[in-house]
């Protein structure tokens, strides 16, 4: 897909886009799982499959290593929604 370099700076402009804040240490951390899911991405995209997938502010998996690390219930997570601290389309 691209180098490591241009990946990287995929991961920046996605940080800018989505207005994740991120030190440098976290990016380090994250930017596997942001490689990744873009490769993923690419490779349906190119498929042809009747649909296409697309990055979004959850794409290097932060929601994920939070819901993990402190390990958030469902009810959390719809208290989270109904407070406003998270989108409705996340399950």
């Amino acid at each position: 897909l691209a180098s490591s370099e241009a990946m990287w700076a995929l991961y920046e402009r996605w940080r800018e886009h989505f207005k994740q804040e991120r030190d440098h240490e976290e990016m380090v951390r994250l930017f596997p799982r942001f490689k990744e899911t873009v490769q993923r991405v690419h490779e349906v995209n190119n498929s042809n499959l009747p649909y296409k997938l697309q990055i979004n502010k959850y794409t290097d998996g932060k929601l994920l290593d939070l819901i993990t690390t402190f390990r958030i219930t469902e009810e959390d997570i719809a208290r989270y929604k109904a407070q406003g601290f998270l989108d409705d389309d996340i399950e």
